[in-house]
């Protein structure tokens, strides 16, 4: 069983939707470490990368950060998050 948190879930939307690490932790009013932390967890409850990190360019989710934001996008508690839009957004 993988072990997440709703948070982890959060920033892993948020530097999907924005493609910048920097700039989800912004959004979401945390440091940028925070959301670099996250992803490294997630990515070690998946055993996959979820995103290809392009050095001075951002990051673009990898084939399976895009099977785990589709999984996610059929689960209730986005609507809890506001985080609907994003996640259909990133699925598409």
């Amino acid at each position: 069983m993988q072990k997440f948190t709703i948070r982890q879930l959060e920033y892993f939307v948020a530097a999907g939707k924005c493609g910048n690490l920097t700039e989800a932790a912004q959004l979401l009013h945390v440091s940028q470490p925070a959301i670099t932390n996250a992803i490294a967890q997630l990515e070690y409850a998946f055993g996959q990368q979820l995103f290809q990190r392009r050095h001075g360019e951002g990051v673009t989710l990898t084939d399976a950060g895009r099977q785990a934001i589709k999984e996610a996008a059929g689960s209730s508690i986005w609507d809890a998050l506001s985080l609907s839009p994003a996640i259909i957004f990133l699925a598409s």
